[in-house]
């Protein structure tokens, strides 16, 4: 399906060569927010984000549900999908959607890899903030897919932990993971 009707301007660095500016459509109500872009090793790229309805993508897309497990969202939250799109080389055909449910949680914010840039695509993780009380550990989530579209293609999480986190904390989302596949994260409230 070609992306239409939603302006995106993404800067794309190639493993070598010059950035490159380019600009593609997609959505249907202006209001589909991406995030995050990462080209995986077979080429293809993951472009995190959310949505209040996922209609502009064509029926025929696969769509992958994904587990909220513990993670939890307060009531206040926008009525959103938070999703991965996996989109062919040239950024201009959706190839599948994994998705959490509707108001689950508010977006996807950060997709991260544990190889080392330039060898294969390892294990993938993702981020994204969510909405709760400090007693239900709000502000946002990392989690694991259960595979990272090149052996594979994920059916779901592997695992999902919800991270307390207030202000800059969870706006920022402060965590990173190793090629171990070990994650570090920072959890609380500014200057805490």
């Amino acid at each position: 399906m070609k992306m239409k009707r939603f302006l995106l301007l993404l800067l794309l660095i190639p493993f070598f060569g010059n950035a490159q500016n380019k600009v593609f459509y997609a959505g249907n109500s202006s209001n589909e927010c991406f995030n995050d872009v990462v080209q995986l090793s077979n080429g293809t790229w993951l472009v995190g984000g959310s949505a209040d309805n996922l209609d502009w993508i064509d029926g025929t897309i696969q769509r992958i549900p994904l587990s909220v497990g513990l993670v939890k969202n307060g009531t206040t939250v926008d009525n959103k999908y938070a999703f991965v799109l996996q989109l062919s080389p040239d950024l201009q055909t959706i190839l599948k959607v994994l998705h959490f449910p509707q108001k689950a949680v508010d977006n996807v914010r950060f997709i991260k890899t544990s190889n080392v840039p330039g060898t294969a695509t390892a294990d993938i993780f993702i981020s994204g903030i969510t909405t709760d009380t400090r007693a239900n550990n709000g502000g946002y989530y990392i989690a694991k897919l259960n595979n990272n579209f090149v052996n594979g293609i994920p059916t779901d999480v592997a695992w999902i932990v919800p991270v307390w986190a207030e202000g800059d904390v969870r706006t920022n989302q402060p965590w990173d993971v190793g090629s171990d596949g070990k994650v570090l994260f920072v959890s609380g409230q500014n200057h805490g």
